[in-house]
Parts: C-alpha cells; sequence; structure tokens
C-alpha cells in the first residue's frame, strides 16, 4: 500500500510541476536571443522584474567600453525593426540617451520615469518634462543603441517587451 501512495504522490508532484513549467509560472521568458539589427554587437539588456512596470522600474542594460554614445528607446507594441540600421522614428514614444546624465541616464540602467517624450521633429527627447505620466497602461517595446565616437551604429540589444501600469 505505501508503495502505490508514493508511486501517486511522485506523479502528482510531477504533473504539478509541470502545469506550472507550461503555463510559464515557474520560467521567466527570456529576450530574444540577438541584437534587432545583424553586423552589431549584441548589447544585453533586462528590467526590474513583475509585471506591470511601474514609474518606479528601471531598464538595464550592460554598454561595453566602445560605445561613445547611446540611446533607450520606447516603441508602440508590435513595432518591426527592419535589418537596415535604423529605427522607425515616426513611431518612437520616449527614450533617454547620452548627454541626460543630468536626467537620469547612467551606462548601465534608466527608470522608467526619467524616459522624455520625442521632440515634436522627431529629432530628441525632449527634457522639458519626463513621460511617465502620459503613458498609457499597456506593452511597449524597449532598444538599446550604441554608437562609436563617430556615431556609427555598432551596437545594439533585442527588442525588449515591457507592461507598465502608472500607479
Amino acid at each position: 500500500m505505501k508503495k502505490y501512495s508514493m508511486k501517486l504522490s511522485v506523479l502528482i508532484l510531477a504533473v504539478i510541476i509541470f502545469l506550472l513549467i507550461s503555463t510559464g509560472c515557474l520560467v521567466d521568458t527570456p529576450p530574444p536571443s540577438s541584437a534587432i539589427f545583424s553586423g552589431v554587437t549584441k548589447i544585453e539588456i533586462s528590467q526590474t522584474a513583475g509585471a506591470p512596470m511601474a514609474n518606479s522600474g528601471y531598464f538595464f542594460y550592460s554598454l561595453p567600453e566602445d560605445v561613445k554614445y547611446a540611446i533607450v528607446e520606447l516603441f508602440p507594441s508590435g513595432t518591426t525593426f527592419l535589418d537596415n540600421k535604423t529605427v522607425p522614428v515616426d513611431v518612437l514614444i520616449a527614450g533617454s540617451r547620452t548627454g541626460f546624465e543630468e536626467q537620469g541616464f547612467t551606462r548601465s540602467f534608466v527608470q522608467a520615469n526619467k524616459l522624455y517624450k520625442v521632440n515634436s521633429e522627431k529629432t530628441d527627447f525632449d527634457i522639458a518634462g519626463g513621460l511617465y505620466s502620459e503613458l498609457a497602461d499597456t506593452t511597449y517595446v524597449w532598444i538599446v543603441l550604441g554608437y562609436d565616437e563617430n556615431m556609427i551604429l555598432t551596437h545594439a540589444s533585442p527588442a525588449g517587451e515591457v507592461t507598465v501600469a502608472w500607479p
């Protein structure tokens, strides 16, 4: 009788573990494994654990020493990146970059409430006010791009996905 109970217990435990893994409760979805553009070095990215992200959350990235300039950019979910080393600025929502250190940009992270909306000319971010309170509670795609001293794109991240909900 004990052998039967033990086998049944092991079977039930195996089924529970399988269900937890198959529904994603035990496994984080890894970011895509390659950069959004070919011919560049991959920048590793991650973000504050948990979903949805609040304005106190962080976008993390690892910029190599040879990256002189970097940009963190936020796009609508479903944005497609063509392999021509350009991003679709017509749908760019927000971001931060090298030069915004006083506004919270660092070489390894930027806080969600330190992303700034794109100016009307779509040429830079507007530091007059943070964007965090204006984002809709939905899912976005974010990327990090790295440039050398000649402003040539040399590094790019995979496209990360983040769901935000501002309190």
